[in-house]
Order: structure tokens, then C-alpha cells, then sequence
């Protein structure tokens, strides 16, 4: 897309001197500043002896850039990768990244937008930005449902999450491994969801229990044998 090719011609034979007759009207020997296209010349000597000349200016194919990316496997990751694939201009690749970095391919990223940049040998240039993907967090609501009566266990904990990729695993330790618990005494259950990436987030929820349910009692006596004045 650029202006700056250039033709030089090289006369021989015929008689000097020469003139020139570019099919655009230019009478000079040789062109410089020329897109890319056809250029005809008609060369004439002093006798007049004429020959016609084409020449074509070329440009190299645009500078390109292709790429894959992995994204992360969880939230919060260093497991990102991109690699950058240039096609086009003329060969001979540099690359400088919005980080600094000046490799083809990367590894090891967190989430985020990466800018490439990729220079050729004519140094002619592409930009090219890459969002990187990362699953959002593994977020966990707990819905508790607390003990009736003081020492009874009749609580229970109900497990929502979110976030992440895939089905979702759930570990309260002790082996139990259901989204909700019943039959709950009173205390702190904690609870570790990991998802299909094995990525995981944790919780903890409290059952509470009211306090024991005690009666106090005071007594007053009957004045006299046979009277009805005592109380409780």
C-alpha cells in the first residue's frame, strides 16, 4: 500500500542522446515515489530509433496476524497461552508485545487483553489485540436452616454455586460429598466445590441451636389447713 518504488532503466544501443516517454506524461529517465502498478516507457534516440519498455511495480502480500490463545482454567490462573502466526510483508518477523515481551508464542498468562505487534523485515507493521479469557470465580451462597430445640439435630445447609466451568463437585470432608446437608446438630460445616477444571472455592456455614429451654419455680404455701391461698 506504500508509494516508494522506484524503476531505474538502463538504455544501450542506439544514438545519443535519449529521450523519455512515460505513458503518464513524465520525461524523466528513471521514476522513483510509484505505487504499485504498470509502468510503460517509450525510449527514443537521436536519430529517431524508439523502443517501448513495461515495467511492473510489485508489493509484498499485507502483513497479517493469526493467532491461537488457551484461556485459563480457572479464575485468577496462570495457565494462558497464545501463539502468533505472521503471513504477509516480507519475511523476517519481530514481535513486541504491550508487556514487553518479544516472543512469537506465550505461555504462562494471566487473564487479560494482550497487544501483539509484528514488524517485518521492510519494516512494515501489524497490530493485533488478544483478549485472554478467564472463568469468572466459583461463588458459593449457603441457605442454613438452623435447630429446632436446644441438642436436637434436625438442622440442615442448602448449597448453591456458581462461576467456574462445568459440573460441580462438593467435599464437606468425612467423606460426604452431597450439594446439601440434613440432620445437621449445631456447628460450623464447611464445605469445599471444585468444578469440571478442578478448580475450587470454599465456604463455611453455622447451625445455630437456641438455648435450653429451662422453667424456674416459686412456691407459696396455703395459709391455713384447708384454705386455697397457695400459688406457683
Amino acid at each position: 500500500g506504500l508509494t516508494d518504488g522506484r524503476i531505474d532503466l538502463t538504455v544501450s544501443s542506439g544514438s545519443n542522446p535519449y529521450t523519455y516517454n512515460w505513458s503518464s506524461g513524465i520525461t524523466t529517465e528513471d521514476r522513483t515515489g510509484l505505487a504499485p502498478g504498470t509502468y510503460t516507457v517509450t525510449v527514443t534516440d537521436a536519430t529517431p530509433c524508439s523502443a517501448v519498455y513495461s515495467a511492473t511495480i510489485a508489493q509484498p502480500a499485507p502483513l497479517t496476524i493469526t493467532y491461537n490463545s488457551t484461556p485459563l482454567s480457572c479464575n485468577g490462573g496462570t495457565n494462558g497461552a497464545i501463539t502468533v502466526n505472521a503471513t504477509g510483508g516480507t519475511p523476517g518477523y519481530s514481535y513486541n508485545w504491550n508487556d514487553g515481551n518479544s516472543n512469537a508464542n506465550r505461555s504462562n498468562l494471566t487473564g487479560g487483553t494482550y497487544v501483539v505487534t509484528v514488524t517485518d523485515a521492510n519494516l512494515c507493521s501489524a497490530t493485533n489485540s488478544i483478549a485472554l479469557y478467564e472463568p469468572a470465580a466459583i461463588s458459593i451462597v449457603t441457605q442454613v436452616s438452623h435447630v429446632l430445640c436446644n441438642n436436637q439435630q434436625n438442622g440442615s445447609i442448602n448449597v448453591s454455586a456458581s462461576g467456574g466451568n462445568g459440573v460441580y463437585s462438593y467435599n464437606w470432608g468425612n467423606s460426604i460429598t452431597t450439594a446439601n446437608r440434613t440432620g445437621l446438630a449445631a456447628g460450623n460445616y464447611s464445605v469445599t466445590v471444585s468444578d469440571a477444571n478442578n478448580c475450587s472455592g470454599s465456604a463455611t456455614a453455622t447451625v445455630l441451636q437456641p438455648a435450653t429451654l429451662s422453667v424456674a419455680l416459686t412456691a407459696t404455701g396455703v395459709s391455713c389447713n384447708g384454705g386455697s391461698n397457695g400459688s406457683i
